[in-house]
């Protein structure tokens, strides 16, 4: 967010002569006209919203600046995207009257500041580098010669960083007060799980982080209206929300990472796997019903055409239903793909990777998703690398649910939840081939990981059932899978009765029964890869297939 100072003083020697108006202008793609009305310009305060070499902004979120500029005494000018002021005082007042209404406007990856020298003497400054997430392009000068400029602090940009030598750091000193595992032919202990460890630096630094978004709320300042002895106030609520918001989505991510402890601790059933995300969601849903959110969905055009040419519908209550599955979903689906080094936190990585490219994209829209995503994923690199085989620590079920619970959390507070399901195709696969025994229609172990053979390769786990003991619903399952060649079994005898051997199905089953037996390695970088390429489907699906379905895609 915007903070720090507004004056600064600025040493004139310092600054490149190049910059002239015509520099300037070729910078902000605004054309000789532009520079020929900067050129004559007396020194009063400018302000230039940079719609080009910026965010693209759609018409809609452009008319809140706008709107937000002229209530606070911003005069239009015919550029359309740049406003002049009277005085210093007004024009900070602007900025702050924006950045209660567009709070999302005021990041930006270069803080740094160029200027030139004026005609008379006064300095106009914008910012160095217009990148995707950069909003403003701030351009104004002071007559007294002393410059008012927005900082932009880079706290995001290095909070992931600094909760990356962080996890590493606490791995080394607190190896000791875990306990020890190991699967492998040495068996060679190893500690586990340490993702208790990550998990809790993400959450004290989100702790930490709570203070940075929100310290406008100190500020803001309450009106009271009201007629015959009424009394109403009336304020900005939109940065409540977001702290509401925002604190919700830490209660949810603090249960999951419970959840996760308890189930190394004590391996809970699956019904209380179902029972606590469904708790945890409870915050979420609470402040997404008071906030007044939308609970429609855009149709797409083969469909408006049966709903009375509607673009959207309203599914009220199911949309709530759809988001409690969708926690539900996301806190299991990293839990089933596990087992073996590096997978868990590699295919998290990849999910999370996209979600922060989609937050880029959109910043506007995803500030607070950006604030939960950029933390999960400089502690998740540094337990990508202590945890790739050979494992130097396992994280555990802890890890698995806190990383399936951060990325249904930074959907929905980012409301990009329906597309996050593209970004989870591989986990949706897996559910899918796993429900029959999700479901008990063919028996299912505890533990489905692919087993490790003699040769130090990991080969497809087993399950043995008796096929007259299958239900009809089980027995269909069975032979549709065999005929589509996604299971591999054999048929035996024992004690006289037949009996059958099948593969376990889990989607790391069906890739090694496709490629042979792997490597634990092997195996782990196959599906990162897997995870990659639906990765970059869902991409080409959220921004140029979906132009075919709908009106507009943001």
């Amino acid at each position: 967010m915007a903070s720090s100072s507004d004056i600064v003083d600025i040493d004139t020697e310092n600054h490149d002569p190049d910059l002239t108006p015509k520099v300037i202008a070729n910078k902000l793609n605004l054309g000789s006209k532009f520079e020929e009305w900067l050129t004559k310009q007396n020194g009063d305060p400018l302000l230039v919203l940079d719609f080009v070499g910026g965010v693209c902004l759609d018409l809609d979120n452009r008319a809140l600046i706008r709107n937000a500029l002229v209530a606070n005494g911003a005069e239009e000018t015919d550029f359309g995207n740049i406003f002049k002021f009277h005085d210093s005082t007004q024009l900070r007042n602007a900025k702050r009257g924006v950045k209660y209404a567009v709070p999302w406007a005021f990041y930006n990856s270069s803080p740094m500041v160029e200027g030139y020298q004026g005609p008379n003497r006064e300095w106009i400054a914008y910012t160095r580098t217009p990148t995707i997430l950069s909003a403003f392009v701030t351009s104004f000068s002071d007559k007294t010669g002393v410059l008012t400029q927005l900082y932009f602090d880079e706290f995001t940009g290095w909070f992931g960083k600094l909760s990356f030598y962080v996890t590493i750091f606490a791995y080394f000193y607190s190896t000791k007060t875990l306990w020890f595992r190991s699967i492998n032919l040495d068996k060679k202990p190893v500690p586990e799980p340490i993702g208790v460890i990550a998990a809790a630096i993400y959450l004290i630094f989100l702790f930490t982080f709570i203070p940075l978004p929100f310290y406008d709320l100190i500020n803001q300042r309450a009106i009271f209206t009201g007629e015959d002895g009424s009394t109403n106030i009336e304020c900005d609520n939109s940065s409540f929300l977001n702290l509401l918001s925002f604190l919700a989505g830490l209660v949810s991510i603090c249960t999951a990472v419970l959840l996760g402890f308890a189930d190394d601790i004590l391996d809970l059933r699956w019904r209380h796997k179902l029972l606590f995300p469904t708790l945890s969601s409870m915050p979420l849903l609470l402040v997404y019903l008071l906030s007044k959110n939308s609970t429609a969905v855009l149709l797409p055009h083969f469909l408006q055409k049966y709903l009375g040419g509607a673009s959207f519908l309203d599914i009220g209550p199911f949309y709530y239903i759809f988001m409690v599955s969708l926690v539900i979903f996301c806190t299991n689906a990293i839990n089933i793909i596990a087992g073996i080094n590096g997978v868990e936190v590699g295919q998290s990585l990849v999910i999370n990777a996209v979600i922060r490219s989609v937050d880029s994209i959109q910043l506007w829209h995803h500030v607070l998703s950006l604030c939960f995503i950029l933390p999960f994923i400089g502690t998740s690199t540094a337990l990508f690398i202590i945890n790739k085989y050979p494992a130097k620590a396992f994280v555990g079920d802890t890890y698995c649910y806190w990383a399936g619970m951060t990325i249904a959390v930074s959907a929905l507070t980012g409301r990009f939840s329906k597309t996050l399901l593209l970004f989870l195709l591989p986990q949706i696969i897996n559910f899918i081939f796993s429900c029959p025994q999700l479901f008990h229609f063919i028996p299912c172990p505890r533990h489905r990981l692919p087993r490790l053979n003699e040769n130090g390769k990991l080969e497809m786990s087993m399950v043995d059932f008796q096929p007259y003991k299958l239900s009809k619903i089980g027995n269909l399952c069975f032979r549709i899978l065999g005929m589509a060649r996604l299971i591999y079994y054999k048929e035996y005898i024992k004690d006289g009765e037949s009996w059958v051997s099948m593969n376990n199905l889990t989607i790391l089953n069906l890739l090694l029964k496709f490629n042979g037996p792997q490597f634990e390695w092997e195996l782990t970088n196959k599906f990162i890869i897997l995870q990659i390429l639906c990765s970059i489907f869902a991409f080409f699906c959220r921004f140029c297939l979906a132009r075919i379905f709908y009106d507009e895609v943001n």
